[in-house]
């Protein structure tokens, strides 16, 4: 099923894990924050490997602006996907 979406919008507080690196392996970009506890930074280490920093952001509001404008447009996101399925 995760194939078919266009973008995976992380949680904050705790992070997707497993799903984080199962969106990954399928090509889905992922967004996130990280916060103070471990369980909030997963996914920032997952795209920092997968060399997709830009998809970590800062701040909540931060957040929002860039998953606002990945959403309003998706091309923005091909480049990341073909980054991800040559890994």
């Amino acid at each position: 099923q995760m194939c078919r979406g266009d973008l995976l919008m992380d949680t904050p507080l705790f992070n997707a894990h497993t799903t984080a690196v199962d969106a990954l392996w399928v090509g889905l970009p992922i967004i996130t924050v990280p916060m103070e506890r471990m369980g909030s930074r997963v996914s920032a280490s997952l795209l920092a490997a997968a060399g997709l920093s830009a998809f970590v952001t800062r701040s909540l509001q931060d957040y929002q602006t860039l998953a606002s404008a990945l959403i309003r447009s998706p091309r923005k996101l091909y480049p990341s996907i073909q980054t991800l399925l040559s890994k």
